[in-house]
């Protein structure tokens, strides 16, 4: 319980710390309030917004947020599966989060006249730190086959089947637009290196990579949000599949991915991403559901839980960045989770109509339920 409790919160204080010294001594500044500014990172790990010389920066990356629920969710899976109790790995998973973050809120106003930082509200830097490691416990949790068929046994089976398709299809979508996210980059190679080589030096160059490596899942997540129709916003820049409308911005390079130019007709094809993750969404709840209308109560289901999800990312994979011409950097969230919904669910259907047409209505009805396989 202890592990469970220290381990994953102390490993990424300790990484977090070792970053920030690297980072003064690089910069040759001050290491007396190197706590301080460790605490602070640390909470902006967990998507915890920071508020610099009174700018706020909300635009976090969701790298390190992923490692500490992967971490947590390995932690938690570790114990249940020593024989522990459930419910006391998931409290100590929890506790441990709760105590660090009440230390770096202390660390960060007992530092505040030596920094230009303002500490975060209480309440919201817990919550989301007890989110963050929720998640991860819950994640984790999910892989003991004892209480998912106790789950299972609690939910009608259409419900269950959409629900054990969810991680399936969210990492189809993040599949896809990794893909267009990395061809964006290859065909803007030049682009990017001329940003690296204009960070100042050796040092200010893998600063800007390690920058544009925490922030490539925000990246990811917005070029899913232009596959699927809404779009991605970055100051006065807007691009969706249709066209963009160009501004100045920020020097980063992971940023050298957005395309020049106002639109054209090839920009179009990124919208077979949603539409071929929806075939398979049809294809797999045929493949697990009986008859066509559990298939397609099955299809629906996923679609919510998975349109549900991807508004929870894009809320977070966007955010303010000060006051400038470059804020606010946005998804938007509530789009991308109802449209990203809407593919799924009538392409999904369609293709369950489609298949059970063309067996004659017997498609599925004979095959073994593949609910809990990790086959793709």
């Amino acid at each position: 319980m202890l592990s469970v409790a220290l381990a994953p919160s102390v490993a990424s204080a300790a990484i977090v710390t070792a970053l920030v010294l690297v980072t003064l001594v690089a910069a040759g500044s001050d290491l007396t309030d190197v706590s301080a500014s460790a605490a602070t990172t640390w909470l902006a790990a967990h998507q915890v917004p920071v508020t610099i010389a009174g700018s706020s920066l909300s635009v976090l990356p969701l790298l390190p947020t992923a490692l500490l629920v992967w971490a947590t969710a390995r932690s938690t899976a570790t114990a249940a599966a020593a024989g522990e109790d459930p419910r006391w790995v998931l409290s100590a998973a929890l506790a441990g989060p709760v105590v660090l973050a009440a230390l770096a809120l202390t660390l960060i106003r007992f530092f505040a006249d030596h920094l230009p930082l303002s500490g975060p509200p209480v309440a919201p830097t817990v919550i989301t730190v007890l989110g963050v490691h929720l998640l991860g416990g819950v994640v984790g949790l999910a892989h003991q086959a004892v209480l998912r068929d106790q789950v299972r046994r609690a939910l009608p089976s259409w419900l269950w089947s959409g629900a054990v398709l969810v991680p399936r299809v969210l990492r189809w979508l993040l599949v896809g637009a990794t893909v267009v996210t990395a061809f964006c980059l290859v065909f803007s190679a030049s682009t990017a290196v001329d940003l690296v080589r204009g960070g100042g030096g050796v040092t200010g160059g893998l600063g800007l990579l390690v920058l544009s490596v925490g922030y490539l899942p925000n990246v990811v997540i917005g070029a899913l949000s232009v596959a699927v129709g809404p779009g991605a916003v970055v100051g006065q820049t807007t691009v969706t599949a249709f066209g963009a409308v160009h501004a100045p911005l920020p020097a980063l390079p992971v940023l050298a991915v957005i395309p020049g130019g106002s639109g054209s007709w090839w920009w179009l094809a990124v919208l077979l991403v949603p539409a071929l993750v929806a075939v398979r969404l049809g294809r797999r709840a045929v493949d697990q559901c009986g008859d066509r209308d559990e298939a397609l109560q099955s299809v629906g289901a996923a679609a919510a839980l998975i349109g549900l999800l991807l508004a929870v990312l894009g809320a977070l994979a966007g955010g303010t960045l000060g006051a400038g011409s470059f804020s606010p950097v946005a998804v938007p969230a509530l789009a991308l989770g109802g449209v990203s919904a809407v593919w799924l669910a009538v392409v999904g259907s369609a293709t369950v109509l489609t298949v059970r047409w063309r067996t004659g209505g017997a498609a599925g009805a004979d095959l073994p339920d593949k609910s809990d396989s990790g086959d793709d």
